[in-house]
């Protein structure tokens, strides 16, 4: 039911932007059948100030026009995009048993295929056999370990999104996992909500308006987006909109110290992620990173190079 509800908002959107397009594309022809109209009789008239100002009038029409067309097709672009996406299977990589069931269980709402791997080897074997909207990629694995498939994953399928699973914590890899372009975790345990929650969110940021969004969640989940496309200094300046919509939300600024860090401006990292606790001192992201960070510098680690 969930995933009907889903679809059918979907459908509805698609159906109003298609016919906002039209409209759009009747309201140009009108336009442009008015200014010709208005120039034949300035012209007559021998009016050169008028034929002037019809010119002037038109083109500012003719460019309000054409930018809202442009919005809706990328809008519409995005919604075919998120949808063929979200029709790909999900592949969930975990050596456990009992952990490949519980999210292939806790996915089963979502009406999407489903594949599991139990190591890195095999899901890189599936990954060349088919296409893949997601992973469910868990970091502790014998053999090749999720970091190395996660460098492998975005190397040769970039635009393949990955949901980092752990039972570790994120404080030594989670800017290494955004440099590479993943930016979402969760952590074991987790209840079925929670990993749904995530999974939808994740596939539905592909449908977001970057050009017209100014609410902070939405912001936050665009930069997100801008992340995963390893595109981070779009990430950085969606992530200062952001913190511009609702400046009292740690998340915005922790986000910015780990940009600024891929960036290799660790002084700046660390600014953020103070501010980030200057608002909320118990948000473990940006207390882990900070100790992380200021550690390091202290025995001499070098985080990572600068950004790609």
């Amino acid at each position: 039911m969930e995933r009907e509800h889903q679809n059918y908002r979907v459908h509805t959107q698609r159906g109003i932007l298609e016919q906002s397009l039209k409209s759009l594309r009747e309201k140009r022809e009108l336009a442009e059948r008015l200014r010709n109209a208005n120039l034949k009789s300035a012209k007559a008239a021998n009016q050169p100030e008028e034929i002037k100002a019809i010119e002037e009038r038109y083109l500012d029409e003719r460019t309000r026009i054409e930018t809202a067309i442009r919005k809706t097709e990328e809008q519409l672009r995005a919604l075919r995009t998120g949808k063929e996406r979200a029709e790909k299977p999900i592949l969930v990589v975990d050596d456990e048993k009992n952990i490949r069931l519980t999210l292939s269980q806790s996915l089963e709402p979502l009406s999407l295929p489903i594949q599991t791997a139990v190591n890195g080897e095999e899901a890189l074997q599936k990954l060349h056999e088919g296409e893949f909207s997601l992973l469910l990629l868990d970091l502790k694995m014998p053999g090749m370990d999720g970091m190395e498939v996660l460098r492998r994953v975005k190397e040769w399928w970039p635009h393949t999104r990955v949901i980092i699973i752990t039972a570790h914590g994120t404080i030594e890899t989670a800017v290494e996992a955004m440099k590479l372009g993943a930016v979402d975790f969760i952590q074991k345990p987790f209840s079925p909500g929670e990993i749904r929650e995530l999974v939808e969110e994740v596939l539905e940021r592909e449908t977001l308006d970057a050009e017209g969004a100014t609410d902070y969640p939405t912001l936050i989940r665009i930069s997100k987006r801008h992340i995963t496309n390893r595109r981070f200094e779009e990430a950085r300046e969606t992530a200062q909109r952001a913190i511009a919509a609702d400046p009292a939300q740690p998340e915005a600024y922790n986000l910015l110290g780990a940009l600024f860090e891929i960036k290799g401006n660790s002084i700046e990292a660390q600014k953020f992620y103070r501010a980030a606790l200057d608002i909320d001192p118990t948000y473990k992201p940006a207390a882990a990173n900070l100790d992380r960070i200021t550690s390091w510098r202290q025995s001499g680690k070098i985080t990572m190079g600068p950004e790609e």
